[in-house]
């Protein structure tokens, strides 16, 4: 009688075990599709940033608060950076004579290997430092699925736009919330208008 007692109660302890672990494989693979709760949304203001810079001293997100910002959130070391960085540089070198800033925040570990990429890829945009997102992820949240996020924020400080995924900048469509912002090429700045 005992034997079947005592196989009944691992059996139970058993079954209840595996109820636990496929619930907690269920709610984390919920979890890890699920979209980024955005800390963030369009509308807010953007939290203030005081990072120091890759090359050298630091800066401030509130520095530009009288010009569109475009904040970019990376990591060199995910796949898709690359492509995307060029993206990002192709829309700074256009539209920075009408005032529009491009502000990278690479959440790289190291320093070093972080500028010797931005400089053989080309990047000429300010690119701020915060290793493994110290700083920007309490404020902003960090991108997941190693996939940079971009905020469009307007000359005030309020975020027009949150992009959780890649944006090809050179998309009409995908760069007019930046436009919108810009004066026309010739034209007085957006604030001013």
């Amino acid at each position: 009688m005992r034997s079947v007692q005592s196989l009944a109660v691992r059996a139970v302890g058993t079954v209840v075990v595996a109820g636990l672990v496929t619930a907690a494989v269920v709610l984390g693979f919920w979890y890890l599709r699920s979209p980024r709760r955005l800390l963030v949304k369009p509308g807010d203001a953007a939290p203030d940033l005081e990072l120091p810079g890759v090359v050298d001293g630091k800066a401030r997100l509130g520095d530009y608060r009288g010009s569109p910002v475009v904040l970019v959130l990376f990591d060199t070391r995910w796949p898709i950076t690359e492509r995307y960085l060029w993206s990002v540089e192709r829309l700074h070198r256009r539209a920075v004579a009408r005032g529009l800033v491009v502000l990278g925040v690479a959440l790289d570990e190291d320093r070093a290997t972080l500028r010797r990429y931005l400089r053989s890829h080309a990047v000429t945009f300010p690119v701020l430092w915060d290793p493994g997102g110290k700083t920007v992820g309490p404020a902003y949240g960090l991108p997941r699925d190693a996939k940079p996020s971009s905020y469009v924020i307007a000359p005030g400080g309020r975020v027009e736009v949150v992009y959780l995924d890649p944006v090809e900048w050179s998309n009409d469509e995908l760069r007019e919330p930046v436009e919108r912002l810009l004066p026309p090429v010739g034209g007085k700045p957006a604030a001013a208008r």
